[in-house]
């Protein structure tokens, strides 16, 4: 028999009994006026209660958990938002070393550091444009025609196909090819 509504439930855990088929629970009694407990919990000296709440309370307020969850969405926005706007001034400034190394590869002749410099803003190029179109690997039309727009827009459509896939292959392999060019012969 479970107690009216207005009246409050007990709010001691009762431990289990397998001997008896008792589970652990909420106990169903009905608490005393003006305490938390019935009659037999209230003289107990060991009361264990709900380490989580009683049950009068067991539904919380959807307001306030809507809120938390608000408040941690926003976070975890801000921070996403805080990466990525990292990122993206890491990978201009990398394009923007590559611009001035095209610049000065077109007045003089070829110097390797400049080619790895074309080759990693080439790279951000690449990531940035894929990230634009949702892809996950540099292929598809959406990301020829991103990666076709930005080359224009950067001036690196100037560079020959095969060169452009030869900076980038020296600034993927840097530390392998440096290793290379040192048993070279002088």
């Amino acid at each position: 028999m479970s107690p009216p509504p207005d009246e409050q439930r007990c709010q001691a855990f009762v431990q289990p009994r397998p001997d008896r088929g008792q589970a652990p629970g909420q106990c169903t009694r009905v608490a005393l006026i003006g305490s938390r407990f019935c009659a037999i919990h209230e003289k107990s000296e060991a009361i264990e209660t709900d380490p989580v709440r009683p049950l009068s309370a067991a539904k919380p307020n959807g307001w306030a958990l809507e809120k938390r969850a608000r408040e941690c969405a926003e976070q975890v926005a801000l921070a996403q938002r805080e990466e990525r706007e990292r990122i993206e001034a890491l990978e201009q400034s990398t394009i923007t070393a590559g611009i001035n190394a095209w610049g000065r590869l077109k007045r003089d002749t070829a110097r390797l550091s400049d080619e790895r410099l074309i080759g990693d803003a080439l790279l951000a190029g690449r990531r940035r444009c894929m990230r634009e179109v949702g892809a996950d690997k540099p292929r598809g039309i959406k990301y020829v025609k991103a990666n076709a727009a930005w080359l224009k827009e950067t001036g690196f459509h100037e560079i020959q196909k095969s060169r452009r896939q030869t900076c980038m292959l020296i600034a993927e392999n840097w530390v392998e090819f440096h290793a290379w060019k040192e048993t070279l012969p002088v």
